[in-house]
């Protein structure tokens, strides 16, 4: 009869675990800079680059780059996009601007996205299946 080493299987664990944490770090990064959302009229950005729908979410890469991951404890992380308009560009938006006139922004949820186009269960196994090996 073998043994079971605790020890091992806790850091095989913690192994798969962190390579989980950037592989969804990377997925949402890959929906952020994908051509596949909707937009109402082209716009120019910043770079002069004009663009029109379906489009990429990146502009000046603020977005994109301002995500955090932190490690708060046991397992579990928090990512968090540290810039100002995330969120509004996650949710999208529909009412008054801050000058009262009507704004409406379509939603562009990135993260939901990644979430549901990927087996994020089925990668941890996959990786620490091959941990444990």
């Amino acid at each position: 009869m073998e043994l079971l080493d605790f020890q091992e299987l806790e850091d095989a664990i913690n192994r798969a675990f962190d390579r989980l944490v950037e592989r969804f770090e990377d997925l949402q990064k890959e929906q952020i800079e994908a051509f596949r959302w909707e937009w109402f009229n082209p716009t120019k950005r910043k770079s002069g680059q004009v663009v029109s729908s379906p489009r990429d979410i990146v502009d000046t890469g603020r977005l994109r780059d301002s995500l955090q991951v932190s490690n708060i404890g046991n397992n579990h992380v928090r990512y968090e996009y540290q810039e100002k308009y995330s969120g509004l560009v996650h949710q999208g938006f529909n009412g008054l601007g801050k000058a009262g006139s009507p704004e409406n922004y379509p939603a562009r949820p990135w993260v939901t996205t990644a979430c549901d186009e990927n087996d994020l269960l089925e990668i941890f196994r996959e990786y620490l299946a091959e941990e444990l090996q």
